[in-house]
């Protein structure tokens, strides 16, 4: 399911031919961190915003395959059924400070930019992904582990009596 970022505040710029689309693998609990203010915190090693940042920015890759690998599933409805949170990102890819190629244990190359060269289109919410042994993974959502935009208190939370309901208003049409 692909979910296009309403923006408010920061557009993508206009598609130009030497643009190309990345994906960013995202943990749920930033999801609304990073719809509200529409970027990217540079990842930073031991910086408490990211970890395992030999290069400080926002790690990104042009397979689809490889970014999910960074968004660890979670259950957040208790069901048994696990999600993944992908990022569409559209970057000049002459705007990257980095490559990275089996560097940091990966057997993948990952691409640096910096969070002011990235727009984002929206985000991808994969349902019942696959894991294979070992990967890791959230049993449930928690609150307490939730980013959120500066300002905004945790909600109410919300019960439904189906699991299926609209998202917020940040979201555009879709």
């Amino acid at each position: 399911m692909f979910y296009k970022l309403h923006h408010a505040g920061r557009p993508p710029a206009p598609r130009e031919h030497n643009d190309h689309d990345y994906f960013h693998g995202s943990y749920l609990h930033t999801l609304w961190n990073i719809a509200e203010s529409e970027r990217f915190l540079p990842s930073r090693h031991g910086s408490g915003e990211g970890h395992e940042a030999s290069t400080p920015g926002v790690y990104a890759s042009d397979q689809f395959e490889k970014a999910s690998h960074y968004g660890w599933a979670i259950d957040p409805l208790g069901s048994g059924l696990f999600y993944r949170f992908v990022w569409v990102l559209r970057a000049k890819p002459t705007r990257c400070m980095e490559r990275h190629n089996r560097h940091r244990g990966t057997p993948w190359h990952e691409i640096v930019f910096p969070p002011s060269e990235v727009d984002i289109l929206g985000v991808l919410v994969l349902p019942d992904v696959a894991l294979p042994q070992g990967t890791p993974r959230f049993y449930e959502f928690d609150l307490d582990l939730e980013t959120r935009p500066k300002g905004k208190s945790q909600p109410p939370e919300v019960r439904v009596d189906t699991p299926c309901r609209d998202p917020p208003g940040k979201w555009g049409d879709w």
